[in-house]
């Protein structure tokens, strides 16, 4: 077998499966990154920052379905279970007059 080629019968081969649920797991996406990307030696920024990115689609799309104050939160929750400094500061809260058209 080729190096770049793929082989359905190979047992180590890696496959991604998704699976439908009407349940919602955003959350527990945020924690999955968030520790394996705190494991990796990323700090609370830089995984919020992974989230912003379109480049990484799963972080991506939780952000752009629950919004960017739900991921910050799960993050600062998930390093305070590992107790691990979160150099995240709060996200800022809408004022008054920007909800104003």
């Amino acid at each position: 077998m080729p190096k770049n080629e793929s082989d359905p019968e190979d047992p180590l081969e890696l496959n991604g499966v998704a699976l439908l649920t009407n349940e919602d797991t955003h959350g527990e996406m945020v924690v999955c990154f968030t520790e394996e990307f705190m494991r990796l030696g990323y700090n609370a920024s830089k995984i919020l920052a992974l989230f912003r990115d379109p480049f990484y689609i799963g972080p991506s799309m939780v952000t752009q379905e629950k919004g960017e104050a739900f991921v910050h939160d799960i993050i600062s929750e998930t390093f305070k279970a590992w107790n691990r400094e979160c150099d995240l500061t709060p996200p800022q809260q809408p004022q008054a007059e920007d909800l104003v058209p």
